[in-house]
């Protein structure tokens, strides 16, 4: 799955240096946007779902600086925005691939 090329809330567009959070069902946010969204509600921005339930299923993906999101909404499972989750780099044997001036892309 191709995400847009703005944040849904925010709707200003992604920038190489952009740190993006996907939610369990798959949308892409800025992490400020997101993280300012979870605060007040526990439901996607974009769909609605509740998140909650969604990250009981599994364990996040792992897709981070410089790897694109072209995942399929179906494989990418979320964890609720963590303190010390997004500090790490994910080993580059981890699949994704790399794209030159991609923004960041994190699970919530």
């Amino acid at each position: 799955k191709l995400y847009p090329s703005e944040c849904a809330i925010c709707l200003a567009a992604w920038d190489p240096e952009d740190c993006i959070k996907v939610t369990p069902c798959g949308h892409a946010f800025h992490e400020e946007c997101i993280g300012n969204w979870l605060q007040t509600a526990r439901t996607c921005a974009l769909c609605r779902q509740d998140l909650a339930v969604m990250t009981a299923v599994g364990p996040p993906s792992d897709l981070r600086r410089n790897r694109p999101p072209p995942v399929p909404a179906a494989d990418v499972l979320g964890s609720p925005t963590g303190a010390d989750a997004d500090d790490e780099e994910a080993p580059e044997g981890r699949g994704g691939r790399s794209l030159p001036g991609s923004p960041a892309v994190e699970d919530v």
